[in-house]
């Protein structure tokens, strides 16, 4: 039952979704359908812990777990937030959590965690007939590859997935996990979307995505020198990738080298923007902007700068109802530009600094996971790329609003903190299979 869920869950993020959007009045239903699959987990969380009596997780979750909420919840009752927003905030910041802990009630085993990655890979590599169909079809002609987004919903979102999906692949492949030329077909498919959508923010998360698995598989069997060819390897794409790009862009970008070398990139992290309401500027929130004003107007009230003005009360709602106290009022400063920013805006630096606490813990165990010879080492090795690329893409987008990017962080992450107690029982827990 617990991997027909996931198996539902990936297919509703990755496909489902994008086929309702063809039919209007359902456009909004597809999106709901991840939060109600969330309602479901938890339940089948409580059933299943209530008949095991068994938690497979570190106590250490369970308490950033509860300070969590704690700080979520007093940030709700501080700031007076509005039922309406309440419900937005619980559906941007809590639905993914019951996810994470589904790993940990649950023990998948290898062939089960197995047959989920490969469901997800397929579907990731249904990205590039998409892609084609979009670039060269549908979207014919236009300027820009915003419009190019697989089954996911915008270009951005697309490229960050199928670059995690190729540091998994390139670890299964480092590790002997697949063949050479299963690698190679593999790796061109995952690898061309993200040349035909132009997200120049490719050429930071790539070499991330290729690197950290490369070094840490170098280091764990003492083979330093493999790391040229790998290197190779990346330069290789990199070089493709600018090659391509440059070849499918025309105006001002049209060379992704100028726009590194004659500082755009500089100018569209930073501005000096001052958050002007849009009556008295035209100017645009750079990505640093977004979190230096988000920081230097909440510091004027060191309690916000703490707390945040409450989860909800900032963000742009889909619907009226469910608008928080700020979302106008603020929205000449884009706090949603970045997840950072959002992050400042209505958790505050506490709220801030315990999600990437998270972030860190899960790379530790991916530390000690990775150790292993099973598929959990396997995978923990190119999950730790995976967890940096997150990290740093809280940093340049809002990936808190992303489906596909939150689901799946939360549930592998779980999964390896799952399989960290696995391996050494801190809990009384049944060992994973």
């Amino acid at each position: 039952m617990m991997q027909r869920l996931v198996y539902i869950l990936i297919l509703a993020i990755l496909l489902v979704e994008f086929l309702m959007k063809a039919i209007q009045p359902l456009a909004r239903m597809g999106s709901l359908i991840p939060d109600l699959l969330s309602v479901v987990a938890s339940l089948m969380i409580i059933g299943w812990f209530g008949y095991s009596k068994l938690i497979n997780i570190h106590p250490k979750y369970i308490l950033l777990l509860v300070v969590f909420l704690v700080h979520f919840t007093a940030g709700t009752i501080i700031n007076e937030v509005s039922p309406g927003a309440i419900v937005a905030g619980m559906r941007n910041y809590l639905k993914f959590i019951p996810f994470f802990l589904l790993p940990a009630v649950y023990c998948f085993s290898d062939d089960e965690m197995r047959r989920q990655l490969w469901l997800i890979m397929m579907l990731a590599l249904l990205q590039f007939p998409i892609v084609l169909f979009q670039r060269f079809v549908s979207q014919a002609g236009v300027a820009t590859g915003d419009y190019i987004t697989g089954t996911l919903n915008i270009s951005s979102e697309l490229s960050l997935f199928l670059i995690a999906c190729i540091a998994l692949w390139f670890s299964f492949y480092l590790k002997k996990r697949i063949t050479k030329p299963i690698f190679l077909l593999g790796i061109a498919a995952l690898f061309l979307p993200t040349t035909l959508n132009e997200t120049k923010g490719t050429l930071i998360l790539l070499p991330i995505a290729l690197a950290i698995p490369a070094v840490l598989v170098a280091k764990m069997e003492g083979r330093l020198s493999s790391l040229l060819p790998m290197g190779l390897i990346g330069i290789l794409l990199v070089s493709v990738f600018v090659g391509l790009y440059s070849f499918s862009k025309g105006g001002k970008d049209a060379s992704v080298v100028d726009y590194f070398a004659k500082g755009r990139f500089v100018e569209e992290l930073y501005r000096g923007a001052e958050g002007k309401s849009e009556f008295d500027s035209e100017e645009v929130v750079g990505r640093v902007d977004s979190y230096v004003l988000a920081a230097s107007t909440l510091s004027e009230t060191p309690l916000y700068l703490l707390m945040g003005l409450g989860a909800g009360n900032v963000a742009q709602a889909f619907h009226p109802l469910l608008a928080g106290k700020y979302t106008d009022e603020l929205e000449h400063m884009q706090p949603k530009r970045t997840a950072l920013a959002i992050l400042l805006w209505e958790l505050g630096l506490i709220g801030m600094m315990l999600i990437l606490l998270g972030c860190w813990l899960v790379y530790l165990d991916c530390r000690q996971v990775r150790k292993r010879d099973d598929f959990s080492g396997v995978f923990a090795v190119g999950w730790s790329a995976i967890v940096v690329l997150y990290v740093v893409s809280l940093t340049y987008k809002n990936v808190l609003i992303w489906n596909v990017v939150g689901y799946f962080f939360f549930y592998f992450s779980g999964y390896v903190a799952a399989s960290r107690v696995a391996e050494t029982p801190l809990i009384n827990s049944p060992k994973l299979q």
